[in-house]
């Protein structure tokens, strides 16, 4: 037990102050375990505020997000993570499904990771397709954010997400037609495409 106290003593440089204000090796050891995980989670709360703070200023700027504030705080605060599977769950309880191995991942890391990856796969559209309410617009501004996090070293593109029920979402479009080396080099995100109803038939 000694040589434990000792080790903490000496890993935690706090432990000589409470030492020198005259706590015993076993008070100095605790209360110096106990400031550093204090000072650990100011510092891990104070990187979180700064970056929440980052991503909010980024989106009121950000004239390649078609959503405000406000949509966007709420869809990053209770976003539950998408998942995906290589075969529809309606056909799970059929017997010729009965035996097939379902493989179940996470959307946005499929999309960050592969889908967005050139060298992975050559498909160039995606269509993600689900009853209203399922979360479809909530996973593409989580899938925009995450894409566009100071932590996602893997970044080489532009992504843009818009949407049908903007009604400058053409003007968006031609803007960025415009330019060929954009178009190449942009990922992008269309939600709410039965919102225009000058789409549908």
């Amino acid at each position: 037990m000694d040589a434990i106290i000792e080790a903490i003593l000496k890993l935690i440089p706090f432990s000589k102050i409470f030492i020198i204000i005259g706590c015993s090796t076993e008070i100095s050891a605790g209360l110096s375990a106990l400031l550093s995980a204090i000072l650990l989670y100011v510092i891990i709360w104070g990187v979180k505020k700064i970056q929440r703070n980052y991503l909010n200023t980024k989106i009121t700027k950000d004239k390649s997000l078609d959503f405000d504030y406000q949509k966007v705080k709420q869809s990053l605060d209770l976003f539950i993570p998408t998942r995906f599977q290589n075969y529809s769950p309606t056909k799970e309880d059929e017997p010729l499904f009965s035996h097939r191995f379902v493989s179940k991942s996470k959307l946005i890391p499929f999309f960050i990771k592969t889908a967005f990856n050139e060298k992975k796969v050559t498909d160039k559209f995606y269509l993600i397709l689900a009853d209203s309410g399922m979360g479809k617009t909530t996973f593409m501004i989580n899938l925009y954010m995450r894409y566009n996090s100071f932590f996602n070293f893997g970044k080489k593109y532009k992504i843009m997400l818009l949407s049908f029920g903007d009604n400058r979402i053409f003007e968006h479009l031609r803007e960025m037609v415009k330019n060929r080396d954009e178009v190449r080099n942009t990922f992008l995100l269309l939600d709410a495409f039965d919102e225009d109803r000058g789409l549908l038939p």
